[in-house]
């Protein structure tokens, strides 16, 4: 989906059930400067999804590529989702951990689309709402109202 040009858009994907190639072609068609992999770990089961492979496929088209995985779910809160099934839990216990420590990554977030046009921000899971990167766009918008968030 296309969305009309604006310079303070933060978008947000996830590459689960997508090709790469169909990820970056959707990153173009949105007009994407910037792809930041929020993973803690930016390591995939499924090779192209690893950071080497993700930022070769989008810098050959323009796209700049960045690893911010101070803005990751840590190993320990991912490990008790995949038990528990329970995301409430986890974005509640995700989100206190981005207001008490990540507040400088959340606005410094706000600010780099502010500079560089519209930024996408990267992870796992295909339905936003069941993923931190949702978390982390919603906060981004909590600290810079005028950010246009869209979930490709």
């Amino acid at each position: 989906m296309l969305v009309a040009d604006s310079r303070e858009r933060l978008l947000t994907i996830g590459y689960q059930g997508r090709t790469l190639v169909d990820l970056v072609d959707r990153l173009v068609a949105n007009d994407v400067q910037l792809l930041l992999d929020v993973r803690q770990v930016a390591r995939s089961r499924r090779p192209e999804f690893n950071a080497r492979r993700i930022a070769s496929a989008t810098e050959a088209v323009g796209i700049a590529y960045r690893h911010l995985p101070e803005l990751g779910s840590s190993r320990r809160m991912r490990e008790h989702l995949y038990q528990t099934h329970d995301f409430e839990r986890f974005a509640g216990l995700y989100l206190a951990y981005v207001r008490r420590w990540r507040q400088s990554e959340v606005r410094a977030l706000a600010t780099t689309v502010r500079r560089e046009g519209t930024v996408c921000i990267l992870c796992y899971e295909s339905d936003p709402a069941s993923c931190h990167r949702g978390i982390v766009a919603a906060e981004a918008l909590r600290t810079h109202r005028k950010l246009e968030i869209l979930h490709l």
